[in-house]
């Protein structure tokens, strides 16, 4: 029994490329900003270096230098790493949390298949990812965009319509002219 919320049966998300249809858990909004503080804690931001500042005639002061062009190619690589690890760590939970998939649901064949073609290949699928997290990363997602569509389905209510677009698009046609 939940205390205090009646909880809906999970909404169901189709893979567009690969035609595979899941049940999906959504994820709070506060997750991916969580994500973004533990790694800013894990790793903080590289600090600026700091310069000796003359000032008129009074003794010299340390001031740090944000402008210095390391720091910045350092805060810029910074930044990269942040984005890149916190959408490895949401894609991660959504593959591992949000998806709902029953054991007998798991295609067995496609998952031996997957596996068997990557060994091939000199890139086999390490042991320790169990059938349900294959079948999930090389099967259900079939294409860059499957991700990208099941990441935002886990963690937004719903996907804007073609229809819906077009009629914002159409509200906001006129000229603007400056006065």
């Amino acid at each position: 029994m939940t205390k205090g919320r009646t909880v809906p049966s999970l909404p169901t998300h189709t893979f567009k490329d690969s035609g595979i249809t899941v049940s999906l858990r959504k994820l709070s909004p506060f997750t991916g900003d969580l994500i973004g503080r533990s790694l800013r804690k894990e790793r903080p931001a590289p600090e600026p270096p700091v310069n000796l500042v003359q000032y008129g005639d009074g003794m010299p002061v340390q001031e740090k230098n944000t402008a210095d062009p390391a720091y910045l190619q350092a805060m810029q690589e910074y930044d990269v790493w942040i984005a890149a690890e916190a959408g490895r760590r949401l894609m991660n939970l959504v593959i591992e949390e949000a998806i709902v998939i029953k054991p007998e649901d798991i295609d067995a064949d496609e998952v031996k298949r997957v596996r068997a073609s990557m060994a091939k290949i000199g890139a086999p699928i390490d042991a320790e990812n169990d059938d349900r997290e294959v079948y999930i990363r090389y099967v259900c997602i079939a294409t860059q965009e499957d991700l990208e569509e099941l990441i935002a389905a886990a963690t937004r209510r719903s996907q804007p319509t073609e229809a819906a677009i077009a009629e914002n698009v159409l509200a906001f046609q006129g000229n603007v002219s400056g006065a």
